[in-house]
C-alpha cells in the first residue's frame, strides 16, 4: 500500500504496521528526493496524530500557524483517503 497524503508525506502499510514517512531532499545532490521514515503505527490514529504533532513543530510556533498547519494537515488526510473503503 502506498497512500499520497501531501508533497511532504506519504503512508506505506506493511502486514501489521503502517508506516509515515517524510520526503527529504538531499544536501549533498541538489534535487536527489528520498524518503525517511518516521514511525511505524499499528494504528492510523496513531500515525494521524504523530503527523499532525510534526506538522506543529516545523511551524514557527506562532498559534495561527499552529492552527492552519492542523487545518491542512486534516484536509490532506481526508482527501487522500475519502476513496478508500
Amino acid at each position: 500500500m502506498l497512500l499520497k497524503i501531501s508533497d511532504k508525506y506519504r503512508v506505506t502499510g506493511q502486514p501489521l504496521n503502517f508506516v509515515l514517512e517524510k520526503r527529504i531532499i538531499s544536501k549533498k545532490t541538489p534535487g536527489k528526493v528520498s524518503w525517511t521514515t518516521t514511525g511505524y503505527y499499528a494504528s492510523l490514529e496513531g500515525l494521524v496524530s504523530d503527523m499532525i504533532k510534526e506538522r506543529i513543530i516545523d511551524t514557527d510556533g506562532e498559534l495561527k500557524q499552529v492552527i492552519e498547519s492542523i487545518s491542512e494537515a486534516k484536509s490532506e488526510i481526508i482527501e487522500a483517503i475519502k476513496d478508500i473503503k
